[in-house]
């Protein structure tokens, strides 16, 4: 079943780019089927300022180091935020990544990300693209100038932080708190559960969804269609913990269960391998992100 998007980003497509719409008058609410209220840590709490700042720092390719590859050069709303490829090759280098670009949905529910769990958070998974050679290669120290020099942006800035000034640790914070917006949860199957009008499933969809919540809901839990773990899938004969991983490649099976693919199976991975070892928590020590 197709989701839609409750985002509080509003796109206009021609030929292939997407343009910046208004800013949205409010903040999202939570699904009910969700929770009460969208996650956002203590630090870091959503606010219309921040998210406006957040969302035009996602679609400007002065991120990345060659001013041409933004955020959503790899995370295009039309695709549900994802690229449409297996192994994506947009970024600075124009060398295929060795990972597929997931989807950002419902990412304020996560409690790991990257498919190996190597962010904790969405403040702290910014630093790996906008460094990587291969995505944005960019100096996040120089970054902080060239932003600042941008008219509007100090502005931007002030209105969302206290202190506002432009900083490494405001700016991560402004792409997380944009990402936390991007809500899926408008399917048929949301609207079913959550008892509203226009949810009504066919017999046929309400067998399957029973067939689901038998055989698969074991990975892919709740109405998010995951548990946000990390499960060996099969595709490996032997499965290591996270002790004998750091020294290696993760193995394939490693990876997180996403919504609506397919179920994993096997021991559940309870301390997730970071993407480079340490790398998140030397970041968000460094910055205070």
């Amino acid at each position: 079943m197709t989701r839609s998007w409750q985002a509080v980003v509003l796109l206009a497509a021609c030929g292939g780019e997407e343009t910046l719409g208004p800013s949205p008058p409010a903040l999202p609410e939570a699904p009910s089927n969700f929770g009460i209220d969208i996650p956002s840590p203590v630090r870091n709490p959503m606010t219309l300022a921040g998210v406006a700042l957040g969302r035009r720092l996602f679609y400007d390719p002065l991120l990345s180091g060659d001013d041409g590859v933004a955020c959503a050069t790899c995370h295009q709303q039309a695709l549900a935020f994802g690229d449409g490829v297996a192994l994506g090759d947009a970024g600075v280098s124009g060398r295929s990544l060795l990972r597929h670009a997931p989807a950002l949905q419902n990412l304020a529910w996560a409690e790991g990300l990257f498919w190996d769990g190597g962010a904790v958070d969405l403040e702290s998974l910014a630093f790996a693209p906008l460094q990587h050679p291969d995505e944005q290669a960019q100096d996040v120290i120089a970054l902080v100038g060239e932003i600042e020099a941008v008219e509007g942006y100090p502005a931007m800035f002030q209105a969302a932080f206290d202190p506002g000034e432009v900083s490494l640790p405001n700016l991560v914070r402004a792409l997380a708190q944009f990402q936390r917006t991007l809500i899926s949860a408008g399917s048929r199957y949301d609207r079913h559960v959550r008892g509203e009008p226009d949810g009504d499933l066919s017999a046929e969809e309400l067998a399957g969804m029973d067939a689901v919540r038998r055989h698969c809901a074991g990975c892919h839990a709740s109405d998010h269609s995951t548990d946000f773990g990390y499960h060996n899938n099969g595709l490996d004969a032997s499965y290591s913990d996270r002790r004998a991983l750091l020294d290696r490649p993760p193995p394939r099976s490693a990876l997180t269960t996403r919504s609506g693919t397919t179920p994993s199976c096997g021991p559940r991975r309870t301390r997730p391998r970071s993407r480079w070892p340490g790398r998140t928590r030397w970041r968000r020590r460094r910055w205070g992100t």
